[in-house]
């Protein structure tokens, strides 16, 4: 994503889901601008095949009306600290730049990553926790 903007600046435009599930028109006026369309309400709205849905969600969604906010905060019941440290170890540049959160992570744990992982993606999750991390 960011090599095609820097090669690209005219022809990609980064759309940061976060961003969009906290501020949906602003972050839409912005798209709109960029594919020189016209902004409409409409495009706020969020549907299926043209047909009025709900909102973002795709789970529980009785008596759901708008975009809700609360997928921004899902990940974190699922994540694991060795998860959350190669994170930080491979991506914390991208922390940085788009404003979000650094969380405590471990990568010194011999735990699986989750307890359902299976052994060969146990061993490369360790292999990717013990090698430098590397910036683009």
């Amino acid at each position: 994503m960011e090599k095609y903007k820097t090669l690209y600046p005219d022809q990609v435009h980064i759309l940061v889901y976060d961003e969009l599930l906290k501020d949906p028109e602003s972050e839409t006026r912005k798209l709109a601008e960029f594919l020189e369309i016209d902004f409409d309400l409409s495009l706020i709205q969020p549907t299926i095949l043209g047909e009025s849905w709900g909102g973002n969600s795709s789970v529980d969604t009785d008596g759901f009306k708008a975009i809700d906010k609360a997928p921004l905060f899902h990940w974190k019941k699922n994540i694991t600290k060795q998860e959350i440290g190669l994170v930080n170890k491979y991506f914390d540049w991208v922390l940085q730049k788009y404003g979000f959160e650094q969380l405590d992570g471990n990568l010194s744990q011999i735990a699986p990553f989750h307890h359902t992982e299976k052994f060969k993606v146990y061993l490369a999750n360790k292999y990717l926790s013990l090698k430098p991390g590397t910036h683009p």
